[in-house]
């Protein structure tokens, strides 16, 4: 032929080649060119161990071909089957095999690409999927997918819906990209993504818009929840973003039966916050932590309510205790108030007989503490450290300061009336 309409055969076959870290057992393809049929790429078969990738393409033939190869419009056909991602990504953010089939069609600057896969053993950044499927195509920078469904040892997740990430004519990303995506989950194992967590997870969100206006909802059902140092029976909360705040619109926390807590409030995209977090009946034995050494047991009542931003937060608060004991030694009620603002955590409570004031630096970590005591009895304190012989009353002033960087500098007075 002619150098501007060629014709061309060609058959391609190797073994054992590598390109840096990619290696092919085996390799083969037929190409053909021709001013009839275009160019045309068959029997494309590609093997590593038990990975196979097959395929086909096919270019039409155009007067302008060689010169303005970028408005050449073609198709692209490629199978493969057992497919081990770890030959193509780092094993830190995807491992599994897939098996499946990849088509496009267009020129390179407007693809239509379509996608339909299923893997096994997938993880991505660590977190487990388990058995993955999925059905998505992109065309004109939108990338639909319908569904990808993720299931692992009876859990279920699934995410559907539309992205655009790229201008429609040109492989350039978006200034602002768009959304319209829902996600489900069901019987989600939360150790699977939170190492020192266990629970199970029901899960149904949603955002649209642009990413400059995200609106979205979401609820979040967990049950036997274990961090580690707490336990906490059942979990629900339901949020929802708009205007570039996140609002909770409803939290609520149940460690047991007997006792509850409630929380609202919003956070925003440039770190402000208004946050209330409420208990009509919190029961200490709930709470592990002070069960470690003696089993203190009360109720709390109250509420804590802040508003400001992370770098400058303000919150203040009360609660109540009554019922208290300390290894079956009865306590007298106390009430209990912590105010935050300007870096500095202030608290102060009051006991029958016993006031206590005191404030805590956040930045610098000094702190002070003062402690009044009017004919406090000490036999319920003697006992729950494990000294009943002792017994006696109380009055004075214990006085302490620091900083909790260097404790074994704390100073500490006390003056005994």
């Amino acid at each position: 032929g002619t150098t501007a309409k060629p014709t061309a055969n060609a058959t391609i076959s190797g073994k054992n080649l590598r390109l840096k870290s990619y290696a092919v057992d085996r390799l083969g393809a037929d190409f053909a060119i021709s001013p009839q049929d275009g160019v045309r790429l068959s029997n494309l078969v590609a093997t590593r161990g038990a990975t196979r990738v097959s395929g086909s393409a096919h270019l039409p033939w155009r007067e302008d071909l060689f010169s303005n190869p970028a408005q050449a419009a073609g198709e692209v056909t490629l199978d493969f089957a057992n497919l081990d991602l770890g030959d193509f990504a780092p094993p830190r953010f995807v491992t599994g095999v897939i098996d499946g089939r990849l088509t496009a069609d267009g020129n390179v600057k407007q693809p239509a690409l379509s996608l339909s896969a299923t893997g096994r053993e997938m993880t991505t950044m660590g977190y487990r999927l388990g058995a993955v499927q999925t059905r998505a195509s992109y065309q004109r920078g939108r990338l639909h997918v319908e569904p990808l469904i993720a299931e692992d040892r009876g859990a279920r997740a699934e995410i559907n819906g539309d992205v655009w990430l790229l201008q429609p004519d040109h492989w350039r990303w978006l200034k602002d990209p768009r959304f319209d995506l829902k996600l489900t989950g069901r019987g989600i194992e939360l150790a699977d993504f939170w190492q020192h967590m266990a629970g199970k997870a029901t899960i149904d969100a949603e955002v649209i818009g642009p990413w400059s206006g995200l609106k979205g909802t979401g609820d979040l059902q967990a049950t036997a929840l274990d961090f580690g140092c707490q336990r906490v029976a059942a979990l629900t909360t339901s949020v929802r973003l708009a205007d570039k705040n996140l609002f909770i619109e409803e939290a609520r926390a149940t460690l047991s039966e007997q006792s509850h807590l409630t929380g609202q409030g919003w956070l925003s995209f440039d770190g402000r916050y208004e946050a209330a977090i409420d208990t009509d009946a919190l029961e200490l034995t709930d709470i592990a932590l002070l069960q470690d050494n003696y089993r203190i047991e009360g109720t709390v009542r109250g509420g804590l309510q802040g508003r400001g931003s992370f770098s400058a937060p303000v919150a203040a608060g009360q609660f109540d205790l009554t019922g208290m004991r300390i290894n079956d030694l009865p306590l007298s009620a106390t009430a209990i108030r912590l105010a935050l603002k300007e870096g500095r955590l202030e608290l102060d409570g009051q006991q029958t007989g016993l006031t206590l004031e005191g404030f805590y630096q956040l930045s610098g970590h000094d702190f002070q503490a003062a402690l009044q005591a009017t004919q406090l009895r000490l036999t319920p304190y003697f006992t729950a450290l494990g000294r009943e012989k002792l017994s006696g009353a109380f009055s004075g002033t214990i006085s302490l300061s620091g900083n909790s960087d260097a404790l074994s500098k704390m100073r500490a007075d006390i003056a005994v009336q």
